[in-house]
């Protein structure tokens, strides 16, 4: 299946869009192929400002609405005790209000441009 298809299938998706390569590029796709699309971007004290800033000039550039949520790991007494599953429990963090916030505003499909090494 091509993303062309793929879209094809979903035309009304959300992309958790950090601003990074592959969020960026799964951005430019959904765009591209399909026919409404927003991105949720987090907030957090682990980004830094000109990460958002960039994440919105590209939104921007694509025309495409960017809806940034706030959450704060380091208010998670289980984030912060350090433990071996602290990333996971911070990107369960980030996806949660993310799935939260594209259900409110009816967006089927939630797209994250996680690769392997994620």
């Amino acid at each position: 299946m091509t993303l062309k298809d793929f879209f094809s299938h979903h035309p009304k998706v959300a992309v958790a869009f950090s601003g990074g390569v592959d969020s960026s590029v799964l951005l430019w796709a959904a765009k591209t192929y399909g026919q409404q699309v927003r991105a949720y971007c987090v907030r957090s004290p682990f980004q830094p400002a000109f990460e958002l800033e960039e994440a919105r000039l590209l939104a921007d550039r694509l025309d495409v609405p960017l809806t940034v949520l706030q959450a704060d790991p380091l208010s998670r007494p289980d984030i912060t005790a350090n433990g071996p599953d602290r990333c996971y429990l911070c990107k369960r963090l980030i996806l949660s209000a993310i799935l939260q916030a594209a259900q409110r505003d009816s967006f089927p499909l939630v797209l994250d441009g996680s690769n392997a090494s994620d």
